[in-house]
């Protein structure tokens, strides 16, 4: 539940983000997103949006990488598309 918010046909994106946190702290505070809980820890956002742009935070280039896949570097942006797509339950 790393985005207990979102819904597969609100059209948005929803973005959980966490701030202040070392490698130990998310090892240890991790399972808080089985249950959603970890959205109410102290350094952690979360954001909705049609659109989202993502760069990377050095100067090292970035890659882009879903289900195994390498899509490409960053920055990228991505869109969503309502209905683009049929989901079924």
């Amino acid at each position: 539940m790393v985005a207990p918010e979102a819904r597969l046909d609100d059209g948005l994106f929803h973005v959980t983000i966490w701030s202040g946190y070392g490698l130990s702290d998310f090892v240890l505070k991790s399972g808080s997103m089985y249950d959603g809980s970890h959205v109410n820890l102290k350094g952690t956002r979360t954001r909705t949006a049609r659109t989202v742009r993502v760069e990377a935070a050095g100067t090292d280039a970035a890659g882009i990488e879903v289900d195994g896949e390498r899509l490409g570097r960053l920055p990228a942006s991505f869109t969503l598309l309502p209905k683009a797509l049929l989901l079924v339950r």
